[in-house]
C-alpha cells in the first residue's frame, strides 16, 4: 500500500446554479462520447489536491469500459438518468439506472462503463492530479 500526504484544503468558492450555467464548459470532442463537456468548480485537476468537477453528457452517449489510474472518484447525478455498470466489457443488461440524486464511486483502476438516453449532468469529486483515462476497447 502506498502512503501519500495530500493537501485537502480548498479555497473559498461559491456559485449559484445560474452562475454555474454561465461558466465556460470545456468540450471533449475527441473523447469516447461526442458532446461530453466538463467544468472545474474548485481545485485544479492537474495538481495534487481535492477537486470538484461537473461533467455533462449528451443524449445517446455511450462510454466504453475504462478506468482511472490516478485515484478514486465520488460521483453524484445532478440531472438526468445515467445507466452505469462496473466491468471490463460493455453489457447493456448490467447497466443500472441512476436517476437524479443517485451516488456512485469509481474506485482506482476499477473498470466501468455507462450510457445515457437523455442529457446527464454529474458532479465528480476526486483527488488530483488526474491522469489520462485508460480505455479497454
Amino acid at each position: 500500500m502506498e502512503n501519500k500526504i495530500i493537501n485537502l484544503s480548498v479555497d473559498p468558492v461559491e456559485f449559484s446554479s445560474a452562475e454555474i450555467d454561465n461558466l465556460k464548459w470545456t468540450d471533449h470532442t475527441a473523447s469516447a462520447c461526442k458532446g461530453l463537456q466538463s467544468l472545474v468548480l474548485s481545485g485544479d485537476i492537474h495538481k495534487a489536491g481535492l477537486f470538484t468537477q461537473r461533467v455533462r453528457l449528451s443524449a445517446n452517449c455511450r462510454i466504453n469500459p475504462h478506468f482511472h489510474p490516478d485515484g478514486a472518484r465520488m460521483v453524484t447525478v445532478i440531472s438526468g438518468t445515467l445507466y452505469f455498470a462496473y466491468g471490463d466489457e460493455f453489457n447493456a443488461t448490467n447497466l443500472k439506472a441512476l436517476p437524479e440524486g443517485s451516488y456512485f464511486t469509481e474506485p482506482k483502476n476499477e473498470p466501468h462503463y455507462a450510457m445515457t438516453k437523455d442529457e446527464v449532468v454529474l458532479q465528480v469529486i476526486g483527488i488530483g492530479p488526474v491522469e489520462k483515462t485508460q480505455y479497454l476497447v
